[in-house]
């Protein structure tokens, strides 16, 4: 719903003069359709809107999922802007979205270990370059960034081989 400014209407409820237009659909005795614009004040709606979001907070999270779900699946181009947008966030409150992050491991500590676990494992089973590029930095106070491409590829195929014999050796 669009918001107008009428500077000749001035709100009972806070002095403004925003208002939220909203078309008005009334069925008459006769069975026609009568359609009246409507106005209601800008800053009304908010807090009308607000305390209802605040009273059906699981449903309006359940509503808000699905909604992403489904705008990530029909629309790419959705998914690179919500990236984007997340970046520019991110890097914007930096000390914001930390503190959220610490306050959010403490609480759900049991949860975050599994998800590390779980990660370490696949990225261990895959030989990711993160896992690879680690084993080759070791201790060291090295960088990703600082090892070539081709060592991580031999350090990889290293790792392979390592495991093909280990496995042999139990068989």
């Amino acid at each position: 719903m669009p918001t107008v400014d009428i500077p000749n209407r001035i709100c009972s409820h806070c002095g403004g003069t925003r208002w939220v237009v909203y078309n008005r659909r009334r069925k008459l005795v006769s069975g026609e359709i009568s359609i009246q614009i409507g106005y209601k004040c800008a800053k009304q709606n908010l807090e009308i809107s607000d305390r209802y979001r605040k009273n059906h907070i699981e449903k309006h999270r359940k509503r808000a999922r699905e909604y992403v779900k489904l705008k990530n699946k029909v629309d790419p181009e959705y998914r690179k802007k919500k990236k984007e947008r997340a970046k520019k966030y991110y890097c914007n409150n930096k000390e914001k979205v930390n503190t959220y992050k610490k306050k959010w491991i403490s609480e759900n500590y049991e949860k975050e270990k599994s998800y590390h676990i779980k990660n370490a494992r696949k990225q261990c089973n895959n030989l990711s370059d993160y896992y690879v590029s680690r084993a080759v930095i070791g201790r060291d106070k090295l960088y990703k960034k600082d090892i070539p491409q081709e060592l991580i590829e031999l350090k990889r195929k290293q790792l392979l081989l390592t495991r093909q014999i280990k496995n042999n050796g139990k068989d």
